[in-house]
């Protein structure tokens, strides 16, 4: 069988689906290196930029041999996965897709390219990681619909009264564009695989898909965390490096964490309201915030511009995903009520690394009541309620927080298990195609 991962184009860091699609790289060379189907040969399609240099060097280490190849429409995958004279075979083939100045732009290369590039490698089973699928590919194809926003934008009520019924006219047909690519996508993919119950509710609702090709996998923290867990077991490494992040990054344990976005669904405007809105004497620690783009950036230094103490709040430069542990291991409290989240990735891993944490409901957090005491919900179209909800947080930090061991990885879910399941998906689609 062979496989090939369209890994999608990603807007600047890309979050969460850019997280996923590199987890899906690494994982995936360590599943075929632990089973050995031999049988199994995969091809991944994507931009050079989103394999970081970490992420390839770990490549060249792993015992499954790949082979790295640009857009080379005389190269078919056929001529890699062969055996070698010393009897080893390769069994990965990564395309680097071109890049241009727009990533619109290259999403619409890729409709067009890609289906060319998937007859060429002889793939018979495609799966599409970031929302969206190759329309006019042949093969048997998986997509990975995190959410439908592109189309059905979730917006909260006072966005809605602010805009009066306008809509600029390049949302407008971005959305037409992804309405029209979601309505084709979904009558022609044999499988779906989400992160959550609500999508796949939504997708059956809106494109009246098949309920039983639906596979919902729940995300889970990514190699990085894995990492972190397992320096923990020798507290002096750990220590240490703990110790060279704060100073590297000019940080005290204890400070408040937010993720600033331009994303509107990221509410990060309201999110800086409820902190201002907070008695200064609840303002005593540093408010820390993760910003994804310049755009966020600027946005958030308007708002906090009127703080009286300038020292008080502080953003962080760009930092690689294996640093991420230590920023949610060092705060006291990490804010994240977003008006829409599916699996709610940041708000997984802050508790997994033990903070106390103020969040929207989220469907990966109902119900969980082993974190009573660590976890504030709140309406995030409320500002009184996620004021209310950061004042619990703060007493409750205060009180000292209720870590989990680092020796407790086991205890959380992996994306090694989502992947894992997904590729089960894998094979019941070239078993359904087959037939």
């Amino acid at each position: 069988m062979r496989v090939g991962i369209y890994l999608g184009r990603h807007a600047g860091g890309g979050g969460g689906i850019a997280v996923y699609a590199r987890s899906l790289v690494a994982e995936l060379f360590r599943l075929l290196e632990r089973q050995r189907s031999d049988e199994v040969e995969l091809v991944f399609y994507g931009a050079k930029s989103l394999f970081e240099p970490a992420l390839l060097d770990e490549l060249e280490l792993a015992p499954v041999l790949f082979a790295a190849k640009g857009v080379d429409l005389f190269f078919g995958a056929a001529s890699c996965f062969r055996v070698l004279p010393n009897g080893a075979k390769c069994r990965v083939l990564i395309r680097f897709l071109p890049e241009s100045f727009s990533r619109y732009a290259d999403l619409l290369l890729d409709q067009m390219l890609v289906p060319v590039l998937l007859l060429r490698d002889r793939v018979h089973v495609l799966h599409s990681a970031a929302n969206y699928g190759i329309i006019a590919a042949r093969a048997a194809q998986v997509v990975t619909v995190h959410d439908l926003y592109q189309a059905w934008p979730i917006e909260s009520a006072a966005l809605k009264r602010a805009q009066s019924g306008c809509v600029k006219p390049w949302t407008a047909l971005t959305r037409m564009y992804y309405r029209a690519l979601f309505a084709w996508q979904f009558r022609r993919v044999s499988h779906v695989v989400t992160d959550c119950e609500e999508v796949a509710a939504e997708i059956c609702r809106r494109y009246k898909f098949d309920r039983g090709r639906i596979s919902t996998i729940p995300l889970g923290l990514d190699h990085s965390f894995e990492r972190f867990f397992a320096l923990g077991k020798e507290r002096g490494k750990f220590d240490g490096e703990n110790a060279a992040w704060l100073q590297r990054n000019e940080l005290e344990p204890g400070y408040v964490l937010v993720f600033a976005s331009s994303d509107p669904r990221k509410n990060m405007a309201r999110t800086l309201e409820a902190w201002l809105a907070l008695p200064e004497k609840l303002r005593n620690r540093t408010l820390v915030l993760k910003a994804n783009s310049a755009r966020a950036k600027s946005a958030a230094e308007r708002q906090l511009g009127v703080v009286p103490h300038a020292g008080c709040w502080k953003i962080l430069p760009w930092s690689a995903r294996e640093e991420m542990p230590f920023l949610y291991w060092n705060a006291a409290v990490v804010l994240v009520p977003t008006l829409a989240e599916g699996f709610g990735l940041p708000a997984v891993e802050a508790l997994a690394c033990g903070s106390v944490v103020v969040s929207g409901p989220h469907e990966e957090l109902a119900g969980r009541r082993d974190l009573a005491g660590r976890l504030f919900l709140c309406e995030p179209e409320e500002l009184k309620s996620i004021s209310q909800a950061l004042v619990s947080a703060l007493e409750e930090a205060d009180k000292g927080r209720v870590r989990l061991e680092l020796d407790q990885a086991g205890a959380v879910r992996l994306m090694a298990d989502a992947v894992r399941e997904t590729f089960a998906v894998y094979h019941r689609t070239a078993l359904r195609a087959a037939r």
